[in-house]
């Protein structure tokens, strides 16, 4: 059972189901608020997500991707267990520099 169907303000975006190597975990989803993408692409740029966190209700940035991500929380706003980014189209887009 997922935290946040005891607690609905924990994870607004609800939870999804995750098959770690462990076992099975409900884990809260984030809210992805933009797509990043680097104007003049190198061998070592990619694109990202901006989310809301779930789990601070900060904002960090991710690579590409639907899948559970590791939060990237100030260490005195974090608490335990991943995350998921859903997979997105209608997001805004964001332009790195």
């Amino acid at each position: 059972m997922c935290f946040c169907k005891n607690n609905p303000s924990a994870a607004p975006f609800g939870c999804q189901l995750v098959h770690y190597a462990d076992g099975d975990r409900e884990i809260p989803v984030a809210s992805v608020v933009a797509r990043l993408k680097t104007r003049n692409p190198g061998p070592s740029d990619h694109d990202g997500v901006e989310i809301d966190c779930p789990k601070c209700g900060e904002r960090h940035k991710h690579g590409w991707g639907a899948g559970p991500r590791t939060p990237h929380c100030k260490p005195e706003n974090r608490t335990p267990g991943d995350y998921y980014i859903p997979e997105i189209s209608d997001v805004a887009i964001k332009y790195r520099k």
